[in-house]
């Protein structure tokens, strides 16, 4: 496990997912009003491509390794919040209606989580389509790139949520 100071969380150096190894290639932290709300791990399963100090970009999505974001909760978040930042964040890169249907899904997994608290873990594997876990439990999937790409770039654009995890974490 790494332990990672700056959100208090700790994260799995590496995930398996159908019989695929995934290496934890960087942490990143939200911040909000000065507050820690959760730490965000980066995994790939082909994490020498981000060797060295190469940064990380949405530009990834597109490469042909496959991507996990794990979500890792210092402070309570109810569902609504929640769902209203992914929508913000969302709306602010592409307008609102884009992809309006596979956002309406989205929303509607996050639905069955009445909130997420402390250490609670929240999962997006960006296989053949997002699959979506909460504490494990698997949500269900959203089965269409141009909304995955989009999601993937909240965290990882020049406008990113958690800018720290754009850099390959040193453990």
């Amino acid at each position: 496990m790494i332990n990672h100071a700056k959100s208090g969380m700790t994260f799995q150096e590496t995930i398996k997912v159908n019989n695929t190894d995934y290496s934890l290639v960087s942490i990143g932290t939200r911040t909000k009003f000065k507050f820690v709300f959760y730490g965000l791990g980066f995994y790939s399963n082909k994490s020498e491509y981000y060797a060295g100090d190469s940064l990380i970009t949405e530009k990834s999505f597109d490469s042909d390794d496959t991507n996990l974001l794990v979500f890792r909760f210092y402070r309570k978040v109810t569902r609504d919040r929640m769902m209203e930042a992914f929508r913000e964040a969302i709306e602010t890169r592409v307008g609102e209606g884009y992809c309006a249907e596979e956002i309406e899904k989205f929303e509607t997994l996050l639905g069955s989580v009445e909130q997420l608290n402390y250490e609670d873990t929240l999962q997006f594997n960006f296989l053949d389509g997002l699959v979506m876990y909460y504490n494990g439990k698997l949500l269900g999937t959203v089965k269409d790139r141009k909304f995955m790409k989009v999601l993937f770039s909240v965290f990882m654009d020049s406008n990113s949520v958690t800018p720290d995890i754009k850099n390959r974490y040193k453990y």
